[in-house]
């Protein structure tokens, strides 16, 4: 079953998206949380979303300050969502 399809799928590529930012950057700590995620699934695209995160950031990376990054992540594997782009998003 794709990773997409599963229970809690949404939670499980939010959890992904923080370990790709994790990755990017030095995260002091996430400001969401997974547990309600921001996730958005792509029209036309089966099994891929856009994930957002807040973080607080290292005074390293952007001073410190609160940044929220766009994840577009592809669910359709059966062992792990993969991370396909990232970015910082638009300030609201």
């Amino acid at each position: 079953m794709a990773m997409y399809e599963r229970p809690s799928a949404f939670v499980h590529a939010c959890e992904a998206a923080g370990v790709e930012i994790s990755r990017l950057r030095r995260v002091t700590s996430f400001i969401d949380d997974c547990s309600l995620p921001v996730v958005t699934p792509i029209f036309g695209e089966e099994g891929r979303v856009i994930v957002r995160r807040r973080v607080e950031g290292d005074v390293r990376d952007d001073d410190g300050g609160r940044v929220t990054y766009s994840v577009k992540m592809d669910g359709r594997g059966i062992v792990k969502w993969h991370a396909i782009e990232l970015r910082l998003a638009p300030v609201n």
